[in-house]
């Protein structure tokens, strides 16, 4: 099985959107192969066995990050074809709903304390 990594920056328990695209091919095939995804140490796909071939497809979802560092890690092995990767992308997850709310009641006190001032 061949391998890439790249290890991030990451906030503990901060979730990260992870996106990315990938295609089997050809796509006249009989599927032999398989495919592994991890997140830190966890398993997103841990040795998938005959992916059926298929062209460009995206695939994701939220992740969470455990420490301070994160490896993002892809396998595969496909010996009668190939797999392709692109657009890998890591991305901070919309604020907390606690910020939402704060942030919420900041902009409801700047209102009230503008509609009081043009009262007065």
């Amino acid at each position: 099985m061949t391998y890439i990594s790249q290890t991030l920056t990451t906030v503990p328990g901060q979730e990260y959107a992870f996106t990315f695209d990938y295609a089997q091919m050809p796509l006249n095939q009989t599927p032999d192969n398989l495919a592994d995804v991890t997140w830190g140490a966890a398993a997103l796909a841990n040795n998938v066995p005959n992916v059926s071939p298929t062209t460009w497809q995206f695939t994701g979802g939220l992740e969470l990050a455990t420490g301070p560092s994160t490896t993002i890690e892809f396998g595969f092995e496909n010996g009668p074809g190939w797999f392709a990767l692109d657009d890998v992308d890591v991305e901070a997850a919309v604020p907390e709903p606690q910020a939402m709310v704060l942030c919420g009641l900041g902009l409801g006190l700047l209102g009230w304390l503008r509609r009081r001032a043009m009262s007065s």
